[in-house]
């Protein structure tokens, strides 16, 4: 079992300051104070303002360790954009489950008429899932859902059919997780397969490893970020890295 599946399954206390469960904190964490909200920081015209992006997650893009208080929520007050979340905790890319990102694109964003972006969450939890393999076709029908890199690579011919839109493919922050980093190296190959961009934090060296008292503060556990590691640690790199991408660049 990955590192996410036993810590969602199982509460995680830390002393007496919160409790995580996999619906979220139960108690206050200091990292989740008010003052790390979105609505702290400025928001400005960027590349990414008066876009649509669709963002497919799991735990992470759920903000199962901010209150619910999503990755998504930042990105919005920064840049003034539209961002359909349809993440959700404990849920998995391949559609072995009812609440599979497979099932929800069917049956959610696939209506959606438009989207300049598509941004699709690879978390721990589905390297506990069949891993798959990259397929010689590009046809969606043939893909093997039931896997994981199977359901990546039926999500982007899917979203290609419906939208051509910029597909942004993105790991968590290193978390130790063997399996894990397996998954994310046939997640490379699934981005060059498709000419789709990557943005791989388990394995980016400059985004910055906090000391362990920013950590404390930062996270919840291994892999759940609270407000202000969201605020101050990660959507700081990742709008760095959309705007490359939205640039021109990889």
């Amino acid at each position: 079992m990955s590192v996410l599946g036993r810590l969602v399954r199982s509460a995680v206390v830390i002393g007496t300051a919160y409790v995580l469960t996999r619906h979220g904190t139960k108690k206050d964490h200091p990292g989740n104070d008010p003052k790390y909200d979105p609505e702290t920081l400025e928001q400005r015209n960027t590349a990414l303002s008066d876009k649509r992006i669709l963002w497919l997650g799991s735990s992470f893009s759920a903000g199962t360790g901010s209150g619910g208080t999503a990755l998504t929520d930042y990105l919005k007050q920064i840049n003034n954009t539209e961002i359909i979340n349809e993440s959700l905790a404990h849920s998995y890319l391949s559609s072995v489950t009812q609440n599979s990102a497979v099932k929800r694109f069917r049956s959610s964003l696939a209506l959606i008429s438009h989207a300049d972006y598509l941004v699709i969450e690879i978390s721990p939890i589905d390297a506990e899932m069949t891993h798959g393999n990259v397929s010689s076709s590009n046809d969606r029908f043939t893909f093997n859902i039931k896997t994981t890199i199977g359901a990546l690579e039926y999500l982007i011919a899917y979203a290609k059919e419906l939208w051509d839109p910029v597909i942004v493919l993105f790991t968590l922050p290193y978390c130790g997780d063997p399996s894990y980093e397996q998954l994310i190296r046939k997640v490379h190959e699934v981005s060059d397969k498709w000419n789709v961009h990557l943005i791989d934090l388990y394995h980016d060296r400059t985004l910055e490893n906090p000391d362990p008292v920013k950590r404390s503060l930062y996270m919840t556990d291994a892999v759940h970020p609270t407000k202000a590691g969201l605020r101050d640690w990660i959507v700081p790199y990742m709008q760095e890295k959309l705007l490359n991408i939205a640039a021109g660049g990889r």
